[in-house]
């Protein structure tokens, strides 16, 4: 699979998913251990999303969404740089090389 077709794989997926942005909102206060309560994940229309998340994992997760489009915008710039550089160099060492690490990087966290 070339990069760009998990990159499409990527943005279908986030096509799909609820209308963001997302956050975090914590509970507040703390629990009997005297850990923190956690909190819920809301959508862009303020309705729930993931009730009891913990506060370490909830502002990973609302901002997930966002974070996954810009570096799938990051990659494909990276792409579009090496079709450039094929295109005037007339050569492709350099530029496969960075689709190949691009493409090494997306196979490993599959």
């Amino acid at each position: 699979m070339t990069a760009r077709e998990v990159l499409d794989g990527i943005r279908a997926e986030l096509d799909k998913i609820t209308e963001g942005p997302w956050q975090h909102e914590p509970y507040g206060g703390q629990n009997q251990n005297g850990d923190y309560a956690g909190g819920y994940i809301i959508d862009g229309h303020g309705e729930w999303l993931i009730s009891d998340v913990s506060d370490s994992d909830g502002p990973f997760i609302a901002s997930a969404p966002s974070t996954v489009a810009r570096l799938s915008s990051a990659v494909e710039a990276a792409l579009l740089v090496a079709d450039e550089f094929d295109a005037k160099a007339g050569h492709r060492w350099a530029s496969s090389r960075l689709r190949a690490a691009i493409e090494n990087a997306l196979k490993e966290s599959q």
